[in-house]
């Protein structure tokens, strides 16, 4: 578990510099060399700081945690959100309740991405365990998201959980993410396309 932390710190702090710098192009200059002294903002990162939240709660109240105790504990962060995760959050402290406040009807925001960039940590504290990974992102995602911004933290999170067990086959590790969303869903057609 520590080491898929530690990979997911340095990831999101070696892409951070370029984060929205090639909208609709890809980047074609050199990245810049690692460094050890880059982790030193991974706690500044919401695809980190949220999961910590949820990390917190589920020791708080154990694997057993219902929507009404991760809402109360996303509802009570701090830190700085944007798109589903500030319309859920803000839906929460409002009165409307997960899994309302990702729902369409209360959040514009819903299909974003908020929750792929944050469903690692589900996929981490459940190696081998996709049908659990899924249970917890279900209570998680639809703090913030619906649909398929549900699927795709399902989608990586199940992809997690299977990285345990396979060093070699990226597609099998690529085909146990797909297994944990519906086949009719528009991310696992798109991910299918891609594979195909």
């Amino acid at each position: 578990c520590k080491g898929a932390w530690a990979g997911q710190m340095i990831g999101v702090c070696f892409a951070a510099p370029y984060e929205f710098k090639s909208n609709g192009a890809p980047l074609m200059t050199a990245l810049r060399p690692w460094t050890p002294e880059s982790l030193k903002g991974a706690i500044n990162q919401d695809d980190i700081y949220v999961e910590m939240t949820w990390l917190t709660a589920l020791e708080k109240y154990g694997l057993d945690i219902n929507f009404k105790q991760a809402g109360k504990a996303f509802a009570e962060s701090k830190y700085r959100l944007w798109h589903a995760n500030r319309a859920g959050r803000d839906n929460i402290r409002r009165g409307i309740p997960a899994p309302k406040s990702g729902h369409p009807d209360y959040n514009r925001h819903a299909d974003d991405i908020d929750f792929q960039i944050e469903a690692d940590l589900l996929g981490i504290i459940c190696p081998g365990l996709p049908q659990e990974s899924n249970r917890l992102c279900d209570i998680f995602g639809h703090l913030m998201n619906y649909g398929d911004g549900v699927y795709g933290g399902m989608f990586m999170a199940g992809m997690y959980s299977a990285a345990y067990f396979e060093d070699a086959d990226v597609l099998k590790v690529i085909n146990a993410g797909l297994a944990c969303i519906p086949k009719k869903s528009t991310y696992h057609q798109c991910i299918s396309d891609v594979l195909k």
